[in-house]
């Protein structure tokens, strides 16, 4: 759960991004909080998008599969403010 918060958080701060982008950036800036492989991220980035809180944009490249950028829409937005409240006072 908190992995999606952080996830969810970052995009909306950073927008789009790739999974070992979003990775990076989450090792730099809470990597005293959250221990993040890369598995675990792009695990969550597809859960994410497949309960409707991220879209996914490809970009074609030569000589490499495709890369998926996600970003966070307004559903996501929307859950990130519901699901953080919670643990706000």
């Amino acid at each position: 759960m908190i992995l999606k918060l952080v996830i969810l958080g970052f995009l909306k701060r950073f927008g789009k991004l790739h999974g070992y982008e979003l990775k990076e950036k989450i090792g730099r800036e809470v990597a005293d909080f959250v221990n993040v492989k890369l598995s675990n991220v792009y695990y969550h980035l597809e859960k994410l998008y497949h309960e409707g809180l991220l879209n996914i944009e490809y970009y074609e490249q030569s000589e490499k599969p495709n890369k998926k950028i996600y970003m966070i829409n307004q559903s996501g937005i929307n859950i990130n403010k519901l699901r953080l409240s919670k643990y706000l006072p």
